[in-house]
């Protein structure tokens, strides 16, 4: 496992999770919100899940990257500082680099300093003619391992692809502007 911080610790730009059991070939990249202070010596709940789902579910895989919206190490969305440059473009490459996505970062909605259906609105051209995946548990955000129908255990889930345009009402992406899209119920 290798993991990249910046600004001391308190920003994470990645987390790779190499398979050693697998020949090296294709990587997942697996978006969430904002990451835990998981690196090289410790792994949170959410990768531990993460980890042994895709391990087990998807075995043309050789890798995982754990990749977040934002890059601020934050569990309680408290800081201001939540973007750094440098993690910001370490991002965007892997965007551009890789072609499967799995996305976990649950119903996207502003939090404090977190501007979660901006961010992803500015990543939305990067992604595009990716395959991009979530946790199949028929719902229309991409549901978080910590989801009360998966609670960190469950290994069965499927997968769906993702649709930019299937949030539920009151988490549509906002549109360049940063007016919400029509149709949506302002967060």
């Amino acid at each position: 496992m290798r993991a990249i911080f910046v600004r001391g610790r308190t920003h994470r730009a990645l987390l790779s999770l190499p398979f050693f059991d697998r020949p090296a070939g294709r990587t997942l990249c697996v978006v969430g919100q904002n990451p835990s202070d998981a690196d090289e010596e410790h792994a949170d709940k959410t990768v531990h899940y993460l980890e042994r789902y895709v391990f087990s579910q998807l075995p043309a895989y050789g890798a995982m990257l754990m990749l977040n919206l934002y890059a601020r190490v934050d569990k309680r969305k408290a800081f201001r500082d939540v973007e750094h440059p440098q993690a910001d473009r370490i991002l965007r490459c892997a965007i551009r680099t890789h072609q499967d996505f799995l996305f976990v970062f649950g119903q996207v909605k502003n939090e404090g300093a977190y501007r979660f259906p901006q961010r992803l609105a500015q990543l939305r051209p990067l992604l595009a003619g990716k395959n991009i995946m979530q946790l199949d548990l028929g719902t229309d955000f991409p549901p978080h391992p910590g989801n009360a129908r998966i609670m960190y255990t469950r290994s069965d889930v499927g997968l769906a692809p993702f649709r930019f345009d299937g949030h539920r009402a009151g988490t549509e992406l906002e549109g360049p502007g940063g007016d919400a899209q029509e149709g949506s119920t302002p967060t």
